[in-house]
């Protein structure tokens, strides 16, 4: 008997659906596999993608260790803080507006402020920088003219219609003595006939820091997660930094005697798992213990322990450097930000149980 043709269609039919459909076992093997797959895959991707942003991080604290080795060879010194345009509330201070270390880079390395005069004349300009205003909100490393014409750098970020809060802001001058990028170093115009230079002249320097590398705000230089650049200029000179007297200048506190003055950085290193009474303090003891933790004095006492002490086993290892680069990381923290911390400050950690716990929830946020 010959086939007929329905019948022929009929079988090619079956024999389609049996090799093409997938059975229900089949199936969920196939779904099994793929996510086998993505869970040995995805951990690689994120771990490569994370250590991918580090490089960059790395890369940007480079090229600005680059550029202050530039400034060095031009001026013969690193970028010094600049003292305060009025007398600052505390005298604790010392010689250099605090936390403006940030700031300092940004002025030093490109300049992005004007010289503070309208165009062609020594006549001061109201609007450079740009006067406060409580309607718009600002950004770290914003600078505005504020409160009797004196000049100031945002810190924190405000919100519009937040009134002028003092710890938010820094006695920071960012004129630099040219509009646009660019510097004068040095001041040789006596603006107000006082006797003293008060305006930048001659040669324009800069900028030294190529600013397609990295973003600014204001007068901060971003890294690439978008936070500022801390820098600490180490004081100048050979010092004992196993030093216990204050007087003298220890390794790492908060005035200008210190190998690593704290005051230049202080209010970023203020968290939010601060005790209540840290925002108002002028040294905040937890901001200091952060500066201290990652610098190499791990039993915060201020100074550097050569020997192994009583209640501790560790020998400290300090920074010996021009300067310290401080990135805040993935995190966006500067420092640790255990709140363990709050049981061991104010003071040095005077036992080994307490620097074990605080070394085990330590989070480095620095490079």
């Amino acid at each position: 008997m010959v086939p007929t043709t329905t019948s022929q269609a009929s079988a090619a039919s079956r024999s389609k659906r049996h090799f093409a459909a997938f059975t229900l076992t089949e199936l969920m093997i196939a779904i099994a596999v793929i996510v086998v797959l993505a869970g040995i895959l995805l951990p690689v991707l994120v771990n490569a993608h994370r250590k991918g942003r580090l490089i960059r991080l790395a890369a940007d604290l480079q090229a600005v260790e680059s550029a202050l080795e530039v400034y060095h060879s031009e001026f013969g010194d690193y970028p010094r803080l600049q003292p305060p345009q009025h007398p600052p509330q505390n005298a604790t201070y010392g010689l250099y507006s605090p936390s403006t270390g940030a700031a300092t880079l940004g002025k030093a390395l490109l300049g992005p402020y004007g010289d503070g005069l309208q165009p062609n004349s020594i006549v001061a300009d109201p609007a450079d920088p740009p006067a406060y205003q409580a309607s718009i909100p600002y950004h770290p490393g914003d600078c505005v003219s504020y409160s009797g014409g004196f000049t100031y750098v945002c810190l924190a970020e405000t919100a519009a219609g937040e009134a002028f809060t003092q710890w938010k802001w820094a006695d920071f001058d960012p004129r630099d003595g040219a509009d646009g990028l660019g510097f004068r170093p040095t001041k040789t115009i006596d603006l107000n006939g006082d006797g003293t230079p008060d305006v930048a002249g001659g040669k324009v320097w800069g900028p030294i820091l190529q600013p397609e590398l990295l973003k600014m705000q204001g007068s901060n230089v971003l890294d690439h997660e978008g936070h500022p650049i801390l820098y600490f200029p180490t004081r100048p000179g050979k010092h004992n930094l196993s030093d216990k007297n204050p007087a003298l200048g220890v390794y790492c506190d908060g005035n200008d005697l210190s190998y690593i003055d704290a005051y230049n950085n202080i209010e970023f290193f203020r968290h939010a798992d601060a005790s209540p009474a840290e925002p108002s303090a002028l040294l905040p003891p937890m901001a200091l213990a952060r500066i201290r933790m990652m610098v190499g004095d791990v039993d915060l006492s201020g100074y550097i322990t050569n020997t192994p002490t009583s209640g501790l086993k560790l020998v400290e290892k300090p920074i010996d450097k021009p300067f310290i680069l401080w990135s805040s990381g993935l995190d966006g923290f500067y420092g640790p930000i255990t709140r363990d911390l709050q049981n061991v400050v104010p003071g040095p950690i005077s036992s080994q149980a307490n620097l074990d716990i605080v070394r085990a929830q330590l989070r480095t946020a620095t490079m």
